[in-house]
């Protein structure tokens, strides 16, 4: 009996103790405040490669998981539509090129033979001013002659028509020639504004061919796993095809809840549990918030605010440097939002 109340006695002094320790713990015992915030494993440098134009996808270049770099092809898009477009302004430019070469190459015949064709017969400028000249010179020796008595008056006279008349000739087929030198001035002006329009019709459908092969936006893995499918598949511009990540730097993207977003500021500190790798087994992964999205989303927890946290270490095991997180793992962020709290105080927040 005596045994027994004995031993119900270390067992009251027992509990008395946890208590009392447990109640020391509670009362000067600190721990860090945090808030949870569920997420995704995703890279830091990640992009969506997008068709470039409609067409149907003939070649893929690439497998799941293979590390490309920027500039790697990556698919070929089938385009006939584009292809004979390209042809059609090819032809286009070809002959408006040609057509400007045969007014100007007859602007410059006209320019350096100064003759053109008139109604009646085919006249040349340079006759025509030839002659003007030496029928001036003999109007001029004529009023010489007479003014010295050698002729008379009606000779003078016929000198000075001639004259005037082969002034009058030139005069009008230099005015002639000048009109038909503005007409092809214009002419050549026109046709350089339409090989112009041509040549950048041309540029226009001749560099959207460069989208027919999709090339890497950056370096880094392929993401999507579903390559073989893409094969036929007819896509239109801008529609998504693969994804590519840096896998080297990872981010994790929680979503915050409504009420805890106030609370969560740029560079405070985190950890991050990843569900395929439980911390007692693996490890937490250190990490740092980056930023906080302004705008909110629904969720089907709720009211959410994408968070951004750096992680900044990405291998699963401190002793490997091959296994490294995956993009799309699942897990949860703790965010430090202040150290070394008096455990009391955070029980009476959460109660309130």
């Amino acid at each position: 009996m005596q045994r027994r109340f004995r031993l119900i006695n270390y067992v009251v002094l027992l509990i008395v103790a946890m208590l009392v320790i447990a109640a020391f713990v509670l009362i000067f015992g600190t721990k860090d405040k945090i808030i949870e915030a569920p997420g995704q494993v995703m890279p830091v440098e990640y992009d969506v490669v997008r068709a470039g134009l409609d067409g149907v996808i003939e070649a893929v270049y690439v497998s799941p998981g293979q590390t490309v770099r920027k500039g790697d092809s990556l698919f070929k898009l089938a385009t006939p539509d584009l292809n004979l477009a390209a042809s059609q302004a090819a032809i286009e430019l070809k002959m408006t090129e040609v057509n400007l070469a045969k007014i100007t190459e007859e602007y410059d015949n006209l320019m350096k033979s100064e003759s053109f064709e008139t109604q009646s017969d085919f006249a040349n400028l340079y006759q025509a001013k030839r002659a003007a000249e030496i029928a001036e010179k003999r109007y001029e020796r004529a009023e010489s002659l007479f003014v010295k008595g050698f002729i008379s008056s009606e000779d003078r006279d016929d000198r000075l028509l001639d004259f005037e008349l082969s002034q009058s000739y030139y005069l009008s087929l230099k005015e002639r020639a000048n009109l038909l030198e503005k007409r092809y001035l214009l002419q050549i002006k026109e046709q350089k504004d339409k090989v112009e329009l041509a040549r950048q019709k041309y540029e226009h459908a001749t560099s959207k061919l460069g989208g027919v092969t999709a090339v890497a936006p950056i370096t880094g893995e392929i993401l999507t796993s579903n390559l073989d499918e893409l094969l036929g598949r007819k896509v239109g511009l801008g529609e998504a095809v693969l994804e590519i990540g840096d896998c080297t730097q990872m981010n994790f993207i929680a979503e915050v809840a409504e009420a805890d977003m106030p609370l969560v500021r740029p560079n405070q500190e985190a950890r991050i549990f990843i569900n395929a790798y439980p911390h007692r087994r693996f490890r937490t992964f250190p990490a740092t918030v980056v930023r906080i999205s302004p705008l909110p989303r629904q969720t089907d927890g709720g009211v959410t605010y994408q968070t951004v946290l750096l992680i900044e270490d990405c291998r699963v095991s401190p002793d490997s440097s091959s296994i490294l997180l995956k993009p799309g793992l699942l897990g949860k962020a703790e965010i430090i939002i202040e150290r070394d709290v008096r455990i009391l105080k955070i029980i009476l927040e959460k109660a309130d």
